[in-house]
C-alpha cells in the first residue's frame, strides 16, 4: 500500500469540504445544499432564505439527512453529530 502524498491528501480534503457526505449517494441535491450551508455556519432561517424554502422544509431536510446517514451507518445520528462527522472526515483526509 502506497502512502498518499500531501497534494493528494489536500485534494481529498478539499473535495470533502465541497461535499463532506459524498459517501451518501442517496442524499438529494437540496439535502446536500442544506448540509453545505449548515456546515458554513448558516442557521435555519438563513438556510431557508438562501434556498428559497420554508423553515419547516429545512428542518425536514435536516432530519432526512440524519435518517439516511443513520440507515447507512447502522447507528443513530443526530444533527450535531452530522456536523462533527463532516469535519472529522475532512480532518482524516488531511491526516492521510
Amino acid at each position: 500500500m502506497t502512502e498518499k502524498g500531501p497534494t493528494t491528501r489536500l485534494r481529498e480534503a478539499l473535495a470533502l469540504l465541497a461535499d463532506p457526505f459524498c459517501a451518501y449517494a442517496e442524499l438529494t441535491a437540496r439535502e446536500r445544499q442544506v448540509m453545505s450551508l449548515a456546515l458554513r455556519g448558516y442557521d435555519v432561517p438563513e438556510i431557508a432564505k438562501a434556498t428559497s424554502i420554508g423553515r419547516k422544509t429545512v428542518y425536514r431536510d435536516m432530519q432526512s439527512v440524519a435518517e439516511k446517514v443513520t440507515a447507512q451507518d447502522g447507528r443513530k445520528v443526530e444533527w450535531d453529530q452530522l456536523v462533527k462527522l463532516a469535519f472529522r472526515r475532512v480532518e482524516l483526509a488531511l491526516a492521510g
